[in-house]
C-alpha cells in the first residue's frame, strides 16, 4: 500500500476529500480472499444487511493479486522517475530520454528483462503512475489486480 498523504484541510470520512458520500443503493467492500474470512465472515455481511436502510445492500467483492516487476531502466536509460502529488508518491513512466515508440514499459514476472508478460497491453503506459517496492537493484515489484470473483 503505497504512502498517501491527506490534503490540508481534508476529511478522512468523507468522500472525495472533505465532501459527502453519495447515497448509493450498494456499498461494495472490496478484498482480497484470504481478507474475507478474518475481516466480514459470510454470517456479520448478512446481519449488516438486516440493519440496513431499504435499498441498500453489501456486497462482498473479493480480488486476486499478482505481483509483477517493472524495470527502472531500459537500454541503459531511466524511464521510471519518482512522481509526487498532493497525496501520492509513485514512480511515473517516463519516455522523454528513451524516446521509444511503444505504448509503455511492459511487465515482468520475473527480474529478467526477457520475461514479459506476454499481453501487449498489460503495460504501464508513458506517463502513468505505479505504485511498488522498490527492490533496491534497479526493479520495482508491484501488486496488480488480475481478477475479481
Amino acid at each position: 500500500m503505497p504512502f498517501m498523504k491527506r490534503p490540508e484541510g481534508a476529511s478522512v470520512a468523507g468522500l472525495p476529500w472533505g465532501g459527502a458520500a453519495p447515497r448509493l443503493p450498494q456499498i461494495t467492500v472490496p478484498l482480497r480472499p484470504e481478507q474475507a474470512t478474518e475481516l466480514l465472515s459470510m454470517d456479520r455481511l448478512k446481519r449488516l444487511n438486516e440493519k440496513a436502510e431499504p435499498g441498500t445492500r453489501l456486497q462482498l467483492i473479493t480480488s486476486k493479486t499478482d505481483t509483477f516487476f517493472l524495470p527502472e531502466t531500459l537500454d541503459g536509460v531511466q524511464v521510471l522517475v519518482k512522481d509526487e502529488g498532493d497525496w501520492y508518491t509513485g514512480l511515473r513512466a517516463d519516455n522523454s530520454l528513451l524516446k521509444a515508440d511503444t505504448g509503455g514499459i511492459r511487465y515482468r514476472r520475473s527480474k529478467d528483462i526477457n520475461d514479459v508478460v506476454e499481453d501487449p497491453q498489460f503495460q504501464l503506459t508513458w506517463g502513468s503512475v505505479a505504485h511498488g517496492y522498490d527492490c533496491g537493484d534497479g526493479w520495482v515489484r508491484v501488486k496488480i489486480c488480475t481478477s475479481t470473483d
